[in-house]
Formats: structure tokens, C-alpha cells, sequence
């Protein structure tokens, strides 16, 4: 027999299961039922845009999760406690639940605890029904099963449960073509739930909601949505002391019960131990963002996610964005294919500035200390003349994996300049100032109609430094500088790059990139496979062989970006695949062909000797 669950123990899943998927994004106001759904002024939405969909989507059958079989034993435990099996599409559409419409949750007046044990919430779910009674009558089956002491009542247009020895109640309420099961593990929801009811204002009319939802697309797999601001400043007393290790005769008291009971809140900026940040000042950086959206789509071949987080319009994370001169011609002009690329564009000195404020006193002074033992060692004041001279891009690439090895790395890093002699002339004092043993590694050569340093590290790598123009430039090894210092953008591996999307993407002026090459990666690898056999616990087997390549061979690229509209941030991701089939569809083809791979090649048992056979 299954053992029977405590309604506590079922809220508590079903609320780390929202908390977690509340860190990513939503889709639009005006097409995602959610809005409609749920009252204002919900913290956070989850959803999905139908069952039929995720089931089909995941690869997820009447028998099998992931293309993984389940078990016959889990499969009849499953059936045992809710009547059904709720992996069948259609024992689900038996009861009452419409498999083909969007469904979620919400989650109303979070409120931490500092001690991460008692969390409460009203947590809504609802559930698309195509008849309702049928619906209603399952999951009441279900938790009576699950808790027979369940006392059931009615509260209005409510339908209530109680669980006698947890003190928890539950609410149930049918409401055009939905079911809604309410909770709160460590209150009451009654209060949610008759909002969702009567007649409330709902999220379609929330300002944050329709800004980070409704310039993204409607209709994906799944999206969700976090009021941030509403979040930080309603927990902030909870949240400074998540920062604060409690004094030995505070840990009694702020282990039991909600955190801070009988304590009374210091709206004093505290550092966290151990990490040296401002907490009060870090909490003030947190309100400066006031909600965040996403979603995350599955149903092609390629896995998607978009969000975009909303910002105050003096918020000091978008002062890090002005004032920037975005340079990544040297990192696109090399003709090359990218293994990596790695871009950030910010305002260096605003960065500085906003970072140095995170930071409790003493760290502030020691990084103050710091910099200015720098400038007495090297004459190099690291403020004015390195981060304040940085005019925006910061870039770092990885090419042509084919012949990357040991010895060569194809790695280039550009850091654009506001004044490219000040770079130069900081340069020449701090190489004056390096001890002699540590000069003897330097030498100063002309290239071309600049010098450039060249720097050899223990004879077996050379790193090139150099400014061309308004840019730093900084290689390992001399083809990789010479290409650097040629590097053309019409000329570059864009030029000949036939995915559009990607093109595009790599061009456009964002704030961050990230791009990652599988197939230039795995060639890159196979330069070390040598290696790698020697780290294999079957030395006599490949560690790469065709298997491995044709697994890696079914990903293409990992895209990232960032950029901002107004006055909030969107990023876009992109796992770019060479699957026939929904994503995660395509992944299982790949987890099994693997599993095949590994069986194939574990060591077989020879069947036990009998001793020598005896002539007749």
C-alpha cells in the first residue's frame, strides 16, 4: 500500500514546485488565460498551455515519462491512490479535465521565512474542466484517500477541507470552465479564493504584468510571471536576516516558529557574514526591479526561452547601460569559426560604482587598499586609468576548434577604450615597474605601426598585448594577434554564415552574448581525446568514438543575449538543434542511444567454470 499522505506534505511539494518555476518568465496579457484567472495583484503565475501538449511534448505516456519506462509496480501505487492513471491523456478527460486548454497556478502574499522551513502562501491551482462535477469528485476521492480524516464543508461558493490533525484547510470552487484548489500551509487562502469567486479586478489589468508579458509571444509550453518588487518589499525584514548568521543566544529563538518572532526588525543596512555585501544596500538594489516575465517554448525542434525583467526608471542597473560605445569588430572580423564567444557591454565606471556600494565597510576599505597598493607597486591607478578609460565592450572568442591543442588556444580578448594612448602609456609603466626577473619575460616589439608586447609564459605559450586604435587587444600566441589586428567584418566568419537568425543575433548591438559552437567544441576535444583515454576507466575502448558523434552531431549551438527596451532588459536563449522532432523528444533519442552505447560496451560475465569435462 502507498503510504498516505499528509495535505501539508502535498501543499509543501506543490509550493517548492511553483517557488522554483517562479524564477523564470510569462506569456501576454491579453492571450494567456492566467491574466484573466487570477486576481490582482497575484505574486506569481505558472503556466502551461494544455496537457495534451506538455504530455505530447515530453514524451510523456500511459506507461512512460521521458520515453522512460515506468515500472509496473509504480504504475499500480499510482492508480491505487488517486483511482486513475494520471499519466492517461484520456483517464484524465474520463474525469472530468479538459486536456486541450492552458492551466497553472498562483501564488498570493508570499512570506518567507528566515529560516527557510516555514514559508506560507495561497497557492492556487487551476484546472481547465469540461465538466466540473466529474472533476470536483475525483480530487475529493482523492484526498479522502490520501487523508481519511478530512472533514469536508462548504463556505459560501466554497467547497472547504480540513485536515483535523494537520490544521490546514483546502478550498475547492468551480468557475466558468475551471476548478480551483486553494491552500496555504501556514495560513488561510479563504480570503484569496473569495477574490477569485467574486468579481475582482484581475491581471489583466496589472501594470507589471502587462510590461514584461505583453511584448512577449502567447501560446508557448510554459511562462511565468514574479511581481519582484511587491516580493522583496513585503519579505525585506526576512530577507536581511536570510543575510545575518544568528548570534549563539538568538539561534534558539530564531529556530522555532517564524523567523524573527519576537524580534523586532532593524531597518539598518547589515553585512552578510562571510560575504562581505551590504544587505540593506543590496535589498534597495532588489526593489529597483519590479516584476519579471518569460517563457519557455519546447514544442519545435529547438528549445527557446524570452523574458524581460521591468525596471524602475532610475534604477541603477540601467544607468550601467548608458554611455557605452559598443565595439566588436575585431572579435567579428576574424575569419575563423567561433568555438566561443563571449560578449558584455556596460558603462565600466558606473559598474564600479554600483559594485563598490554592495560591499560591507571593511571590504570596501580593503578594496580601496588594494588599489591603491597597486598604483604605488606599478604606477597604475586601476580606477582613472584602466576601469574609467573603458568605453563599453568587453569581448573574449575562442576559434577554429580544429586546431586548438595543447600548445594553441586561438583565444582573443578586446576590451574597447575611450582614449587608446592613455591605455598605451599605462601599459609601458606598469612593464617599468615589474621586477627584473619578471621584465626578462617581457619583450617590447614592433608590429607593423604599433608596438606590442610580447609576453612568454615558461616557454611554452606567448601572450601578445597590444592597443589598435581605441581597443585592447590581448592574444595567446601571434596568429591569433596578427589575425586580430587584420580582423575585417565584411570579411569575417559572419560573411559567410547561412543561418540568418544567427547572423543577425551575433550582429546586433546587445548587451551580452554568449555563443557557444557544439560541433567547433567537439573538434577542439577530439584534439585531447588522447588525453581523455588515459583519465578512461576502459583504456581498450574509445572514449570518443561514432556513438559520441552522432550524439553531439544532433546540437548545433547554445545563443544567448541581452538587451534593453526602455526601461527593461530582455534576453533571449536559444538550444539549437538538429532534431526531426520536439525538443525533448529528440532528447530522449539521444539519452536512449547512449544507454545503448553503455551496455553495449559494459564487461559481459563468463558463466562459472565446471571443472574440466570428462572423456566418455
Amino acid at each position: 500500500m502507498m503510504k498516505k499522505a499528509k495535505l501539508k506534505e502535498m501543499i509543501r511539494a506543490i509550493a517548492a514546485l511553483a517557488l522554483v518555476a517562479a524564477l523564470c518568465g510569462t506569456a501576454t496579457a491579453a492571450d494567456e488565460p492566467a491574466a484573466a484567472r487570477l486576481p490582482l495583484g497575484t505574486e506569481i503565475i505558472v503556466g502551461f498551455d494544455s496537457v495534451r501538449n506538455l504530455y505530447d511534448r515530453l514524451s510523456i505516456k500511459p506507461d512512460a515519462v521521458l520515453g522512460q519506462p515506468v515500472s509496473a509496480s509504480d504504475l499500480a501505487e499510482l492508480k491505487e491512490s488517486l483511482g486513475f492513471n494520471p499519466l492517461d491523456t484520456a483517464a484524465l478527460a474520463e474525469r472530468g479535465v479538459d486536456v486541450t486548454r492552458p492551466l497553472g497556478m498562483g501564488l498570493n502574499d508570499l512570506k518567507l521565512d528566515a529560516q527557510g522551513e516555514n514559508h506560507a502562501m495561497d497557492l492556487v491551482l487551476y484546472i481547465p474542466v469540461s465538466d466540473g462535477a466529474k472533476a470536483a469528485a475525483a480530487l475529493r476521492a482523492w484526498v479522502t484517500r490520501e487523508s481519511p480524516k478530512m472533514v469536508w464543508g462548504e463556505a459560501g461558493p466554497l467547497t472547504t477541507f480540513k485536515d483535523v490533525e494537520e490544521g490546514v484547510t483546502g478550498y475547492m470552487l468551480e468557475k466558468d470552465g475551471f476548478l480551483y484548489v486553494g491552500f496555504n500551509p501556514k495560513g488561510d487562502a479563504k480570503g484569496y479564493m473569495e477574490r477569485i469567486a467574486g468579481t475582482p479586478d484581475t491581471m489583466v489589468k496589472s501594470k507589471g504584468y502587462a510590461d514584461v508579458a505583453g511584448p512577449l509571444p502567447a501560446g508557448r509550453s510554459v511562462f511565468f510571471y514574479a511581481d519582484l518588487k511587491k516580493i522583496v518589499t513585503e519579505n525585506e525584514a526576512a530577507i536581511r536576516r536570510m543575510g545575518q548568521a544568528p548570534q549563539p543566544d538568538e539561534a534558539g529563538a530564531a529556530g522555532e516558529g517564524q523567523a524573527g518572532e519576537g524580534q523586532e526588525d532593524d531597518p539598518t543596512p547589515a553585512p552578510m557574514p562571510g560575504a562581505g555585501i551590504n544587505m540593506g544596500t543590496n535589498l534597495e538594489f532588489m526593489k529597483q526591479c519590479r516584476a519579471f516575465g518569460g517563457v519557455i517554448d519546447f514544442a519545435g525542434s529547438d528549445l527557446t526561452a524570452l523574458s524581460r525583467v521591468a525596471m524602475e526608471p532610475n534604477s541603477d542597473f540601467l544607468g550601467i547601460t548608458q554611455d557605452i560605445r559598443f565595439s566588436r569588430d575585431i572579435p567579428l572580423g576574424i575569419p575563423d569559426p567561433p568555438v566561443l564567444l563571449l560578449t558584455f557591454a556596460v558603462n565600466a565606471t558606473k559598474y564600479y560604482d554600483l559594485t563598490r556600494k554592495t560591499l560591507a565597510e571593511d571590504n570596501r576599505a580593503k578594496l580601496d587598499q588594494t588599489i591603491a597598493g597597486f598604483k604605488d607597486a606599478y604606477g597604475i591607478d586601476l580606477k582613472t586609468d584602466l576601469i574609467d578609460n573603458l568605453a563599453g565592450n568587453i569581448n573574449l572568442g575562442m576559434y577554429d576548434g580544429m586546431t586548438i591543442n595543447m600548445m594553441n588556444y586561438n583565444t582573443l580578448l578586446t576590451l574597447s577604450l575611450r582614449d587608446g594612448r592613455k591605455m598605451t602609456e599605462a601599459l609601458d609603466r606598469f612593464v617599468a615597474k615589474l621586477p627584473p626577473e619578471q621584465q626578462s619575460m617581457v619583450i617590447k616589439t614592433p608590429m607593423g605601426d604599433h608596438d606590442a608586447y610580447m609576453i612568454s609564459v615558461m616557454g611554452m605559450m606567448q601572450i601578445f598585448a597590444g592597443v589598435k586604435g581605441n581597443t585592447l587587444v590581448i592574444s595567446l600566441g601571434k596568429p591569433m594577434y596578427d589575425k586580430a589586428m587584420a580582423a575585417d567584418p565584411a570579411k569575417g566568419y559572419l560573411a559567410t554564415m547561412a543561418d540568418r537568425a544567427l547572423f543577425e543575433a551575433l550582429k546586433a548591438d546587445h548587451y551580452s552574448v554568449f555563443y557557444l559552437n557544439a560541433q567547433e567544441l567537439f573538434k577542439a576535444v577530439r584534439n585531447f581525446s588522447a588525453m581523455l583515454q588515459q583519465f578512461s576507466d576502459d583504456p581498450a575502448k574509445p572514449v570518443i568514438d561514432e556513438t559520441i558523434a552522432w550524439a553531439v552531431g544532433q546540437f548545433d549551438y547554445l545563443l544567448s543575449t541581452a538587451s534593453r527596451e526602455g526601461d527593461s532588459f530582455t534576453s533571449a536563449a536559444t538550444l539549437k538543434t538538429n532534431f526531426s522532432e520536439p525538443f525533448f523528444k529528440g532528447v530522449v533519442k539521444v539519452i536512449e542511444r547512449l544507454k545503448e552505447r553503455e551496455a553495449a560496451r559494459a564487461p559481459r560475465e563468463e558463466a562459472p567454470s565446471e571443472g574440466p569435462v570428462k572423456k566418455q
